[in-house]
């Protein structure tokens, strides 16, 4: 494996070498020398690399001794031991777990996780406030319902159009949970900032300024440069082109004067973020609104982990992205749920030959199969029609279809979640439309 490994190596170095033989050529320009000298020079000091990693490093990891499983050990250095050919097919499932079990009785070496074993995730959510039980299951003896506004860019305009609705039927959530642009506009609303004015922010482009101070491609020509000459100097700035701190000024700015902590909420509220510490969901119902908001909207690379009283905080959809989880632990009977990313429809390949768009596609892609972990946690779903919408296009015309799509959505679902908060209804009953009357 070593030989085939070196012999590989030796190969691309001395291509880079063939490509620079003629370093000195009439007829090249002054660049292409330049390039063709330091393949050279790369290719050369590559070999030695080579075989100096090899001597020093792979070297001493096959040695039996360091290795903890001496049946491994031992056939890495027998000689004479059979050459197994490896077998491709794959194994009936019985079998697969008593392969399974027997990898994990070996004592491997440090650190390797054997081929087929589940590594464990800490799915079980941090939690930093408290939201356990922390709204009655009742008031004014009708069941209370929590409202779960899942994330997902620009598409979460569609929250404003359902918050217009609840609004209008005077329905009044007990509590909030929302993930990045859920978070946002959750924490508007449970400020108390009227849904009128979180829609004229959300369409006179406050919100998209507050997201991107400076248009992206331009905050990439200034960032990217700046970040590669840091690194040069040896040091290491977080990776995202912005900071966030806009998006946590803006929050702050449209808060009552009576309201500046979470615990400060006139709607029991929580955020959700992902710590890459220790890769689990924290959910957030304490402290900053600005900083909590700002650690739940940290879209990975496009923004720099939030920190966040010891945690480095990105996006909430990394982990969930509907966070009916918290919801559900705030103790409401009924937990009603908008979801933003219900059916990805097939599309041809044109429509994926930009950067913006083939993005947007693979997070649609990703964001809709985290959804759907935590559908089942929702007695009702609110899914408005916006897949066709970009998660960055912040168009006023686009915005304007997507507040309408979730009011159309929340109406469709007003008879689920009237049935759903009557007293002894069950939750099985509030899934079931009701039927049409006939006259």
């Amino acid at each position: 494996m070593i030989n085939r490994t070196h012999t590989l190596s030796t190969l691309v170095v001395g291509f880079l070498i063939a490509t620079a033989t003629s370093a000195d050529a009439e007829g090249l320009s002054a660049a292409e020398i330049a390039f063709n000298r330091g393949a050279m020079k790369l290719g050369s000091s590559s070999l030695w690399v080579t075989d100096s990693l090899s001597a020093s490093l792979v070297g001493p990891i096959l040695d039996s001794s360091s290795i903890k499983n001496p049946v491994v050990g031992g056939q890495l250095h027998d000689e004479s031991s059979p050459v197994i050919e490896p077998k491709f097919s794959v194994p009936e499932k019985k079998d697969w777990d008593k392969r399974k079990s027997h990898y994990l009785s070996q004592s491997l070496p440090s650190g390797t996780i054997p081929f087929g074993v589940d590594v464990p995730q800490p799915a079980a959510p941090a939690a930093d406030g408290i939201i356990e039980n922390s709204v009655p299951a009742a008031l004014n003896g009708k069941k209370s319902f929590a409202l779960t506004l899942a994330g997902g860019g620009a598409r979460g305009a569609a929250h404003i159009g359902v918050l217009k609705v609840l609004e209008r039927e005077g329905l009044r959530p007990a509590f909030v949970s929302g993930s990045s642009i859920g978070a946002v506009i959750g924490s508007l609303y449970c400020a108390g900032v009227p849904v009128a004015e979180i829609e004229r922010l959300m369409l006179n482009g406050k919100v998209r300024k507050a997201f991107m101070p400076i248009p992206l491609k331009l905050q990439a020509a200034w960032s990217i440069p700046r970040d590669m000459f840091l690194r040069t100097l040896g040091a290491k700035p977080q990776v995202g082109f912005y900071s966030g701190k806009s998006l946590s000024k803006f929050i702050r700015k449209q808060m009552p004067p009576d309201v500046k902590r979470m615990e400060d909420m006139k709607i029991p509220f929580a955020v959700i973020a992902t710590n890459i510490l220790d890769t689990r969901a924290t959910w957030i119902a304490r402290g900053d609104i600005g900083e909590a908001v700002r650690a739940s909207a940290s879209i990975p690379f496009v923004y720099k982990p939030a920190l966040f009283e010891g945690k480095a905080m990105v996006d909430g959809g990394m982990r969930a992205n509907l966070p009916t989880d918290a919801a559900r632990a705030s103790g409401a009977s009924v937990v009603v749920a908008v979801k933003l990313h219900s059916s990805l429809e097939s599309k041809p390949m044109t429509d994926f030959r930009t950067m913006m768009e083939f993005s947007d596609r693979i997070m649609s892609i990703m964001m809709a199969e985290i959804e759907s972990k935590n559908m089942s946690k929702a007695d009702l779903l609110i899914e408005p029609n916006i897949d066709d919408f970009m998660l960055y296009s912040f168009d006023k015309d686009v915005l304007t279809r997507a507040i309408d799509a979730g009011e159309k959505a929340a109406e469709e679902m007003l008879p689920q979640l009237r049935v759903a908060l009557q007293p002894g209804a069950s939750r099985s009953a509030a899934k079931d439309k009701p039927e049409k009357a006939t006259h």
